[in-house]
């Protein structure tokens, strides 16, 4: 979606992770950071399901956040205006954040490893992943 409005998706090497600094980044890096420790457990103590449990766990982080945080730059200023005030909100309502170039890729790179390890665990339980939701 970003390279087609445009947007440079830069390498992990090349982005500048140090933008990350909201709580919400920081818990879903350190959910991140166990992949392996979980994984390794799994393996050790025949529990599958365990990485079950993560990616629901992983999952309920990621969403919340992609709900409140915006990842990519708005396209028009309608998508920064809150809905009617008539339509029930579905969840919790985006705040209109602005997302400089930098921290746009930092993100980038943040739902990137989210993919690449839901994917890696999908594979490890026998699941495809879709390539695009």
């Amino acid at each position: 979606m970003a390279a087609s409005r445009g947007i440079d998706c830069p390498l992990r090497s090349q982005a500048d992770l140090k933008l990350l600094d909201d709580p919400d980044e920081f818990t879903i890096i350190r959910k991140l950071s166990v992949f392996l420790v979980v994984l390794e457990a799994s393996a050790a103590e025949l529990e599958p399901h365990w990485m079950a449990y993560y990616l629901r766990e992983l999952a309920g982080l990621v969403l919340p956040f992609y709900n409140k945080h915006r990842i990519l730059p708005p396209i028009t200023d309608l998508e920064v205006t809150p809905a009617a005030p008539t339509e029930p909100p579905v969840s919790t309502p985006r705040v209109p954040e602005t997302v400089p170039p930098g921290l746009a890729g930092a993100r980038l790179v943040l739902m990137w490893s989210v993919q690449q390890v839901v994917r890696n665990r999908l594979t490890v339980l026998g699941a495809s992943a879709p390539e695009q939701m």
